[in-house]
């Protein structure tokens, strides 16, 4: 084998060490609060449903600099929701 490919593999298997190392260290979690009430024997939220968590969970990671976001969106029912995201950084931009 020639010291041109194993440089290259050397290099390929460097790449992927690092991606599976750091990669959880890019990562934020973030809770957004609910803030609910009841209002006439209605209870209003600011974290409404799972589209709303979403789009609030997307918008906190963009403002923090960061591309990917998953969320999880827990309806309270009759007390508070709970919307909490995990905001991760691309490897390579």
């Amino acid at each position: 084998m020639k010291k041109s490919h194993l440089l290259i593999i050397l290099a390929a298997f460097a790449i992927v060490v690092y991606a599976v190392l750091a990669y959880p260290f890019l990562a934020k979690s973030i809770e957004i609060k609910d803030k609910c009430g009841s209002v006439y024997g209605n209870v209003l939220h600011s974290v409404a449903d799972q589209d709303n968590c979403e789009s609030r969970c997307i918008i906190q990671c963009v403002e923090l600099g960061y591309k990917k976001s998953e969320f999880t969106f827990t309806s309270g029912g009759e007390g508070c929701n709970s919307c909490a995201c995990i905001c991760r950084k691309a490897l390579w931009n």
